[in-house]
C-alpha cells in the first residue's frame, strides 16, 4: 500500500512541477473546509480515538497470525 501512495505522491508532484509543490503540500495537510468552525465533543473524540485503537489491535493481530 505504502508503495502505491508513494506512487500516487510522485505522480501529484509532478502534475504540479516545482514551483506548486509548496502550495500542494499545505493543502494535503490544511483541515477541511469548515473543520475549524466545529469542534468535536469529549465524547465524539473518546469514541474515535476507541475506534482507532481498536482497528489497530486488528491489523497487529493479522500481520502476527
Amino acid at each position: 500500500m505504502h508503495r502505491f501512495l508513494n506512487c500516487v505522491y510522485a505522480w501529484c508532484l509532478e502534475q504540479v512541477g516545482p514551483d506548486g509543490r509548496a502550495r500542494f503540500e499545505e493543502e494535503m495537510t490544511a483541515p477541511l473546509p469548515g473543520a475549524e468552525k466545529t469542534k468535536p465533543t469529549e465524547a465524539v473524540v473518546e469514541e474515535e480515538g476507541a475506534a482507532f485503537m481498536a482497528a489497530m489491535a486488528m491489523a497487529q493481530q493479522r500481520k502476527q497470525g
